[in-house]
């Protein structure tokens, strides 16, 4: 079963409370952070990237709505909304959320929400998808990280290939790219480190785009075969412990 992470922001105490001993009960829900102030959550939330977010609306300073305005682009959770106020309701949806939760929070509510962000699928058999905001000129397209194969980076902007998960062929598989002006380094920064590594200075890949390796170059999926950077060496050698490649 996947284990989802989780963090609570609210500067209600009894919030907190409430909501942890749900997330408790929930043996699928892994409780990561807690914070008590939206200015407070903004480094944690960048520094662990939790997959699930308890977010209030209504707090002093920075407000749940402005917090999701801040990092939204450069890191996409899924956000449940809790709140005592009604008003924001319409406003919070322009960010995607999967439910917007009005205290007292009921257990039976709690759960419905979950389902929710599972989109309807049962916990045990759902797959927890990434979703990654990538910056193509003025605009911001959404793709999940299962689609991005590669990144390949160039002087002044990158490259994102995604495959067609359509394709009955892997070898075959049709390939589009978005071009982005961004760096490697925002790119990696970006990027869940459960599901991509960086093999060189020019590439980061996909794990599960790795077809196979040895000690000088990776071939994926589609057959493009990959250098391996010599500073990269020792990072590949802890994914593939079972096969080491030497120098």
């Amino acid at each position: 079963m996947k284990t989802i992470s989780c963090c609570i922001i609210d500067d209600e105490l009894a919030a907190h409370r409430v909501l942890s001993s749900y997330i408790n009960q929930i043996p699928y829900l892994r409780l990561v952070a807690t914070c008590t102030s939206a200015v407070d959550a903004l480094p944690i939330l960048l520094k662990e990237r939790p997959d699930l977010l308890f977010l209030d609306i209504r707090m002093p300073g920075l407000n749940g709505l402005d917090l999701l305005k801040a990092f939204t682009f450069t890191y996409h959770p899924h956000v449940i909304l809790t709140t005592a106020h009604t008003e924001y309701a319409v406003d919070s949806y322009e960010y995607d959320v999967s439910d917007y939760l009005l205290k007292p929070i009921a257990l039976e509510r709690f759960m419905r929400a979950l389902g929710k962000v599972y989109l309807g699928e049962t916990p045990g058999n759902h797959s927890f998808s990434h979703r990654i905001w990538i910056k193509k000129g003025y605009e911001q397209i959404q793709v999940m990280a299962d689609e991005i194969l590669y990144i390949e980076g160039m002087d002044d902007h990158v490259n994102v290939f995604l495959q067609d998960k359509s394709s009955r062929s892997n070898v075959d598989m049709p390939i589009k790219f978005i071009t982005s002006y961004v760096s490697m380094q925002f790119m990696e920064d970006s990027l869940p480190q459960s599901l991509f590594i960086r093999i060189s200075r020019s590439y980061i890949v996909h794990k599960t785009a790795i077809y196979s390796i040895d000690k000088k170059q990776i071939k994926l999926i589609n057959g493009l075969e990959i250098s391996i950077g010599p500073t990269y060496r020792d990072s590949l050698n802890v994914l593939f412990s079972n096969k080491p490649m030497g120098y």
